[in-house]
């Protein structure tokens, strides 16, 4: 659920995701689903901004927790001064392993939209999901997360 919790918290988003700019929630639709807005920096060119859904799921056998990402670009209107993303698709996967282990799946397609030279793009492949991982750890070790419960999921 710590892990959980970070990922949904959009109030820290910026702290953790490598270029993250600001983040929030704009509509939560359910128990388990938000909507989120969020600007991310892009070196030398315009910044990029987005709407994404979360929406979290649960295997009641595995107890596997999915985060699914997906790219509502209408919810809000566009700014003139961000490139809008408007295609991402992704999920976290949580796998509980025991003893408050947890192995992490991280997978993200998205369209930065505009044009964007070669090795920009090469840099922020490789530097984005690493340091995102890297930063996600230290969030965890925050008291913020300690213990946190989320209603919806059952833990091992």
């Amino acid at each position: 659920s710590e892990m959980l919790g970070l990922i949904q918290d959009m109030d820290h988003f910026h702290e953790w995701v490598h270029g993250a700019l600001k983040a929030s929630v704009i509509k939560k639709i359910s128990e388990t689903e938000q909507a989120c807005y969020y600007v991310n920096k892009v070196p030398i060119l315009k910044n990029r901004d987005g709407v994404i859904v979360q929406s979290v799921s649960q295997d009641p056998d595995s107890l596997v927790v999915s985060v699914t990402l997906s790219s509502q670009p209408k919810l809000v209107k566009r700014k003139p001064q961000f490139a809008r993303i408007t295609h991402l698709a992704g999920v976290w996967q949580l796998r509980p392993l025991g003893n408050k282990q947890v192995e992490l799946t991280y997978q993200l397609h998205l369209d930065p939209g505009g044009m964007i030279p070669d090795q920009i793009v090469n840099f922020m492949l490789k530097a984005t999901p690493y340091n995102t991982l890297v930063n996600l750890g230290k969030q965890l070790k925050r008291k913020r997360y300690a213990n946190l419960q989320v209603p919806h999921i059952q833990e091992p």
